[in-house]
């Protein structure tokens, strides 16, 4: 007989699949989703200590690949796969962001960003639709006003964007699809010296934590009657660069 403490979670038994899932917010949602009883599956692409690091802290699944190549994709579909389950949860956390700075960096950043969630979704269609599961993009709140310098970036975090709400009408209603835009969580390597100003512009007074977008992605993969939304998590800072 199953403990009834563990039957109680929400997400009890449930097969979910974070890209990115080693480190920063992929690693955090990975644990949200794992305290709510989901057996997540850790896809990783050059983190692989940090991956197995937190499979064993969380009793996770690692799978590496490069999702920009079709062998990299294959290696995390044959994994879902084969845990007989279905796919209740997948979540587009893998990501890249640098400035603009030469056109095979700007072609990368689509294909991470935008194109490899699409040909994994497509190739992951039947084990979403075998539970009624969902699809949760990590896009960006700059996207409505992308940032100098980050045009490339932006316009692979926009095209993320209209996919993911164009495929949720596409795949209704067996599969809900939606997404999560983070404003300033974590900053970058480059950005010590921007934390005070950007903060002092977010209406909450601070810069997020990965936890909120963890509860984010939580929600939403509960969340039988949404679909095709964008939800914004950033203390109400795009709200506030849009007043005059």
């Amino acid at each position: 007989m199953r403990h009834p403490r563990l039957m109680s979670l929400p997400l009890h038994g449930q097969a979910v699949l974070v890209t990115g899932g080693a480190r920063r917010i992929g690693a955090t949602i990975v644990r949200h989703l794992a305290a709510a009883g989901a057996e997540v599956l850790i896809h990783c692409h050059t983190s692989l200590a940090e991956a197995e690091e937190l499979a064993e802290e969380v009793d996770g699944i690692v799978v590496q690949g490069d999702l920009t190549e079709e062998s990299g994709r294959q290696r995390v579909v044959s994994a879902v796969q084969s845990n007989g389950k279905g796919l209740f949860c997948l979540v587009h956390s893998a990501s890249v962001f640098i400035a603009n700075n030469s056109t095979h960096e700007e072609d990368r950043q689509m294909l991470i960003n935008s194109e490899a969630p699409q040909l994994l979704t497509r190739s992951l269609i039947d084990e979403l639709r075998a539970v009624g599961g969902s699809i949760i993009s990590i896009t960006d709140a700059s996207t409505d006003r992308p940032w100098a310098d980050y045009s490339a970036y932006s316009a692979s975090k926009e095209s993320l964007r209209d996919w993911t709400l164009a495929v949720a009408q596409e795949l209704a209603p067996e599969v809900r699809a939606n997404c999560i835009a983070p404003g300033a969580i974590l900053p970058a390597s480059d950005e010590g010296h921007l934390v005070d100003s950007i903060a002092a512009r977010v209406p909450l007074g601070r810069w997020g934590e990965p936890d909120d977008i963890a509860e984010a992605v939580l929600f939403l993969s509960q969340a039988r009657y949404i679909t095709s939304e964008v939800l914004t998590v950033d203390g109400g800072w795009s709200a506030a660069r849009h007043q005059p």
